[in-house]
């Protein structure tokens, strides 16, 4: 208890110098120390920490500062870019300075609640992907966005749902001029590099209902230098909208609740008919060569050829067409790329 108490509060303090160093100024060592609570060797720590989550300063003997500009998220300025209906459903919209991971935190708070809620943080400590593979989550950077959606009907949620969400984000980042397609599952890609991913989990409620926690990576603006190197193929959003027409990201949060919230509601009405009828809109790799995982034989090549109403790519082979339900395609012009 005592060592979850210290991290609570230092967490605390990191969360205060993260505020204060936002509004882009220079600080002295005494001003930090004071806005966190603490002593100057304990605000020296404090800032370390937030080197290693990934904060850019610049740091003085005297003073820090941000190395690039942030708007920190904030809860009531996002809420108030909803549009009304969606303004009511997400009352209040939460967001975190650093948890392990948004869809653990809010699966573990939604419970069997039957309404939307959704947890936005600045910084994610285990972010998680698809296939149990970890998100690259530094702070005040990007947007970590988990969605809790109930599903009041028996309409089980299908791949189909979570291929949905990202053709309705894809849509709104359209709009704003980024031109993202999807890459199957539920990926989206730029010019062949990844801007968001797309996380959905789901449990039967003991109504006969489903709860489903939809989870949006989305890169903001990648700190220069500090991408790990095994992800090379990683793109933002100010890279491609560009600085002077992009939104900030509380807006582009806004955008994103609206877009899972959409989603949700229209695979609740319609099912996967309309996100079948669209893939072709949205297919970033259309009509193009895969390598099929061989895990009980060997590996295989066919062409993608669209996607079934389960949301399975369905893949010609050599030997015939096949329906892949889960994530176990490379993209061979992925691979071309990268080699």
């Amino acid at each position: 208890m005592a060592e979850t108490d210290a991290m609570e509060d230092a967490l605390r303090r990191e969360a205060r110098t993260f505020r204060l160093l936002a509004d882009g100024r220079s600080h002295g060592l005494g001003e930090v120390a004071e806005a966190a609570g603490c002593t100057p060797e304990a605000a020296r720590e404090c800032l370390r920490q937030l080197e290693d989550m990934g904060l850019q300063l610049e740091l003085r003997p005297a003073s820090v500062r941000l190395g690039l500009p942030v708007t920190p998220l904030d809860g009531g300025a996002i809420r108030r870019r909803l549009q009304p209906p969606w303004r009511e459903r997400f009352s209040p919209v939460e967001v975190a300075f650093s948890v392990d991971s948004t869809n653990t935190r809010l699966a573990e708070r939604a419970g069997n609640a039957l309404r939307p809620q959704c947890l936005l943080a600045e910084h994610q400590s285990a972010g998680r992907g698809r296939g149990g593979r970890s998100w690259f989550s530094p702070l005040g950077c990007n947007l970590y966005v988990s969605v809790h959606w109930p599903f009041i009907s028996g309409r089980a949620p299908s791949g189909c749902l979570s291929i949905g969400v990202a053709q309705a984000l894809a849509a709104r980042l359209h709009a704003q001029g980024a031109e993202v397609g999807v890459k199957w599952p539920n990926d989206l890609y730029c010019n062949g590099r990844k801007l968001a991913g797309i996380l959905l989990e789901s449990r039967l409620r003991d109504d006969g209902g489903w709860s489903v926690i939809v989870g949006i990576g989305l890169n903001y603006r990648l700190p220069p230098g500090r991408v790990p190197a095994d992800i090379p193929r990683a793109a933002d959003y100010l890279s491609i909208v560009g600085s002077a027409g992009a939104a900030d990201r509380n807006t582009l949060a806004a955008a994103v609740i609206e877009a899972v919230g959409g989603a949700c509601e229209s695979f609740q009405a319609e099912g996967a008919r309309p996100i079948v009828a669209d893939w072709h809109r949205w297919d970033a790799f259309p009509d193009q060569p895969v390598l099929l995982d061989g895990a009980d034989g060997p590996d295989r090549e066919g062409v993608a050829r669209g996607i079934d109403s389960d949301g399975c790519l369905l893949v010609e082979t050599a030997s015939g067409h096949v329906a892949v339900p889960a994530g176990d395609v490379t993209y061979r012009a992925l691979v071309d790329a990268d080699s």
